[in-house]
């Protein structure tokens, strides 16, 4: 439950901290705050907490900015999958692109080390698929 955990997420993520504005049992309102950043998202966890979706509502620069991350037993461990479409707010920025990028790269970093030091205790390891 690793990706349901919000109050967890800066240990991880990379983000200053991420505060719940409003949930329900299967949704929330989230605000991060990253340096001067202060982004509000619309999440989603499954009920199992390996899949855990998000949406940009405000804070980027971006027309539209969406996530899915799942967690994906193998024979090794756990496969990390974060898939992303973002839409930059006007054409010609491709810098929030290369950002945002980054950011996710440093986010799946910190959850395989956080996941594997978790997992390693319950007999698990994780692996970030390339």
């Amino acid at each position: 439950m690793i990706l349901a955990d919000q109050a967890r997420w800066p240990e991880w993520s990379g983000f200053d901290s991420v505060e719940v504005l409003r949930s329900s049992e299967r949704a929330a309102l989230r605000l991060i705050t990253s340096g001067e950043a202060r982004v509000r998202e619309l999440i989603r966890l499954d009920a199992g907490g390996r899949r855990f979706a998000y949406r940009h509502l405000e804070g980027l620069p971006v027309r539209y900015y969406a996530g899915d991350v799942t967690l994906r037993p193998n024979s090794n461990g756990t496969t990390i999958v974060w898939c992303a479409q973002i839409e930059p707010l006007y054409l010609g920025t491709a810098a929030i692109v290369d950002v945002l990028r980054r950011v996710i790269e440093e986010a799946i970093d910190g959850l395989a080390g956080t996941a594997d030091t978790h997992w390693r205790k319950t007999g698990f390891s994780a692996r970030c698929a390339p």
